[in-house]
This record gives C-alpha cells, sequence and structure tokens, in this order.
C-alpha cells in the first residue's frame, strides 16, 4: 500500500482527476500546444481528505483519468513530444492523478517515443509505476507492444525482445521494424529476413493484418512491409557505420521490386553520418533530389514526393558535416547550404532539430552571419525556438564576432545581435516555468 500511496500522494493534498472533457484538447491531430497541457492541468480536481483511510486512497488510484486525455497522448505519441509527455506525466503524479492502465499504456507511448535513449527510457520508470500500482498485465497486447518501442528507443533490446516473445505471432509488422530499428546489424537482419520470409509464405499468416476493405491490394499493402523492413534494417546497419552492407541492402531491394523511399536515402545518410563522409552523404543526396525530379517529369508534379528528401534528410546531412572537423568543411558545408536554402525555397519547413544543427554548424564553422539569419528566419515565421544550448552557443559566436569587428558600429551590431539571443533564451526559461512550474521533481 505504501508504494500505491506514493503514486498517488505527491503532496499534503490527494486528489484525483475529474472525469469532466477539456476543452482544450477534445479535438484535433496536430502538435499538442502548450495551451492544451495547460488546460487539462487546469481541470477540477476532486479532492480526497489527507486523512482518508488507505482504502479511500486505493479507491482514488482506482479512478479512471478524464476522457480527453487518451487522445491528447495519441497525438503526443504520434508527434513524438516525448519531453512534453513526460513533464504533464510528472505533473499530474505531483498533483496526486490518478491513472489507469490505459493511461500509463498511452505515457508509455508517448514518453518512449523518442529517438533519444535517454529520453525514451523514462518510459521505462512509467512501466515500473504501472507495475507498481499493480496494473501490469503481461498477456495484455497492448501493453506489450508499447514496451517493445520504448524499450527499443531506450536501447533496452533485452526488455524489447522479452516482450516482443510474448507477442501472439503473427505480430503486427511495425512492431518488428521497430525492434529491427533497434537491433544490432547481424540480429538486425534476421529480423528482417524472418520478416520477409513471413510476408513472401504462401497464405502468409500477416494476411490477417491486412484490411481487405483499405485502398491497398495484399499486393502492394505487402510490398511496403517489405519495404518498411529493409529499410529498417539498412538503418541498423548505418548506425554500425556499415556503409557497404547498406548499399547491398539497398540494390537487393531494388532488384525486387520493392517500393524504396526517402527511408532508403536517410539510411545511407546515417551511414555516412557514422564513418564521417559527408562527400558521400552530399552525392546520395543530389542522387535522390534527380530521382523525384524525373519522377515529377515523367508523371506530374508531387509524383516524386516519396523520393525527394525532407526534413530528416537535411538534419542528417547537416549531421554529416558536423562530424567533419571545422577547417576540413570547406566546399562540403557550401554544398550543404546550397542543398538547404533549395529546399527552403521549395517549400520545406525544417523543424527545431534541423534549424539548431544548421545554427550549430555554422557557428563552429565560423559563420556567425549565416547562423544567425537562420535564427532571425525561424522567429520571423514563429517556429519553436532553438534550444538553450544551441541558443548559447549562437550567442557565444555573436560575441566573438563582435570581438573580431573591424570597428565599432560592428561591434555594436554583433552585440545587439548577442542580446536578441539572450532575450530568446529569457523567453524560453520563462515560458517552460510556467507550463510546468513543478516539472523535475522525479
Amino acid at each position: 500500500m505504501a508504494t500505491v500511496a506514493r503514486l498517488v500522494v505527491r503532496s499534503t493534498r490527494v486528489t484525483r482527476l475529474s472525469l469532466l472533457g477539456c476543452r482544450h484538447c477534445s479535438g484535433g491531430r496536430g502538435v499538442v500546444h502548450d495551451s492544451e497541457v495547460r488546460g487539462l492541468l487546469g481541470e477540477q480536481f476532486l479532492p480526497v481528505a489527507p486523512s482518508a483511510s488507505t482504502s479511500a486512497v486505493a479507491k482514488a488510484a482506482a479512478a479512471p483519468p478524464p476522457e480527453s486525455l487518451r487522445p491528447l497522448l495519441s497525438r503526443l505519441a504520434a508527434h513524438k513530444q516525448s519531453d512534453t509527455a513526460w513533464r504533464l506525466y510528472d505533473e499530474l503524479l505531483a498533483r496526486g492523478a490518478s491513472l489507469d492502465a490505459a493511461a500509463y499504456v498511452g505515457f508509455i507511448r508517448a514518453v518512449g517515443s523518442a529517438k533519444s535513449a535517454g529520453l525514451a527510457r523514462r518510459a521505462l520508470k512509467i512501466e515500473a509505476d504501472m507495475a507498481a500500482a499493480g496494473l501490469r498485465d503481461e498477456a495484455d497486447a497492448k501493453q506489450l507492444e508499447a514496451v517493445v518501442r520504448a524499450s527499443a528507443n531506450a536501447g533496452d533490446l533485452a526488455r524489447a525482445e522479452a516482450a516482443y516473445a510474448k507477442l501472439r505471432r503473427p505480430v503486427a509488422p511495425a512492431l518488428t521494424v521497430a525492434l529491427i530499428r533497434a537491433s544490432a546489424g547481424a540480429r538486425a537482419l534476421e529480423l528482417y529476413r524472418e520478416l520477409d520470409a513471413a510476408l513472401m509464405a504462401k497464405g502468409a499468416a500477416a494476411a490477417a493484418l491486412w484490411d481487405p476493405s483499405g485502398s491497398l491490394s495484399w499486393e502492394r499493402w505487402r510490398g511496403l512491409r517489405r519495404a518498411e523492413g529493409l529499410e529498417a534494417a539498412m538503418a541498423a546497419c548505418a548506425k554500425a557505420g556499415e556503409l557497404s552492407r547498406v548499399e547491398e541492402l539497398e540494390a537487393e531491394g531494388r532488384a525486387a521490386g520493392l517500393p524504396l523511399g526517402k527511408q532508403t536515402l536517410q539510411a545511407t545518410l546515417m551511414a555516412c553520418r557514422a564513418v564521417g563522409d559527408a562527400a558521400s552523404a552530399v552525392r546520395a543526396y543530389r542522387q535522390w533530389q534527380r530521382r523525384a525530379d524525373v519522377a515529377d517529369a515523367d508523371a506530374g508534379a508531387g509524383a516524386g514526393a516519396s523520393f525527394r528528401p525532407d526534413q530528416v534528410s537535411l538534419k542528417l546531412l547537416l549531421d554529416c558535416v558536423a562530424r567533419e572537423p571545422p577547417p576540413k568543411r570547406g566546399a562540403v558545408l557550401g554544398d550543404v547550404l546550397e542543398l538547404y536554402d533549395a529546399a527552403v525555397a521549395n517549400g520545406e519547413e525544417p523543424d527545431t532539430l534541423t534549424t539548431n544543427t544548421l545554427i550549430r554548424v555554422c557557428v563552429t564553422s565560423g559563420r556567425p552571419e549565416r547562423a544567425f539569419a537562420e535564427f532571425e528566419r525561424n522567429e520571423a515565421r514563429g517556429a519553436r525556438p532553438p534550444n538553450l544550448v544551441v541558443l548559447q552557443t549562437l550567442a557565444r559566436g555573436c560575441q566573438d564576432a563582435s570581438e573580431a569587428a573591424r570597428d565599432d558600429h560592428e561591434a555594436a551590431e554583433w552585440m545587439e545581435r548577442c542580446f536578441d539571443v539572450y532575450l530568446a533564451g529569457k523567453r524560453l526559461v520563462a515560458e517552460r516555468k510556467a507550463n510546468f512550474p513543478r516539472s523535475g521533481t522525479r
């Protein structure tokens, strides 16, 4: 009972969530905004007296969360807003909110959606809380699937494999793909071969997972799932720096006529990043860009959308340059910035991670002017500001440029820019404190 109390009682006031829906997050499928989080946290709470008996605490722990929480968690997971999901979880527990099994699963999915192992690992703490509350069910497929994905992203392959082994066959291909991506080269290839064989087997059991009423035929659906498995295996090999193996798998997929997309390019770029080959990354990027242009020319505008490099590809391309020592970046950085500008001109909107990387690479390459220009462009379009570490790097670059200025006027301009960056950081800190006043308590 002490464990349950730890989950429910986080202050002198024990509370449970109201069953009322949240007017801020009752609809929508896009990114979850801070106002929606504030809306849910601002819901009416029904207090349980501090002197409540243990049985009353247990009843509070069993009370279901508001219906509005579940769609919110689905969107947080879909958009990989792991940090926001974790802060929401921490704040709800700090307020004594109780969660049911479905809410725990939703939080495991959302927090475990992070591609960063350190961030995704927090989902395993939530799983431990769910177990401590007596809500873990080793036979529940939804729980097992959430644990597989979170454990894979967290780099806990033993936990992921254990949960995966308990799932009833056939396993959804997307879940196998998640495990492939997290595995080492040899195990990733083994899982991919198993998935591919299962999909190609006569009377494949995987057909039970295909929706015949959907818009895709069985053959088309199977081809897409095979391609996803192959691209996941390529990504796993890429993380190990096996560029030649990545290229062999791409050739294998093309020979089989699989509908390979931009994830194939991303695997190649990841392999180039791992071995520090920015020049090969630029060549691969341009090759896929030409494929997209050819598809558009042959079949009409938009036909090459599945081939055309996107913001993930841009981020990986910038990562490849970032791995190069600044003195060796030279013309390669110029090529990358040219490709970046062309993508933006064609309507690509870089996300925060891509903007962060560009600013950092430009500052460390002695191009503070370009770094600050990207910061201004990001501010002008109202996008999320760079994180505090990147803002600090940019401020330092502005300060260095001020010290190297040719005259007092130029020095003053750079110091003014430095102050603009400082103000952006101050706003970011204030926003975080306002939205999550008790974050970081766990």
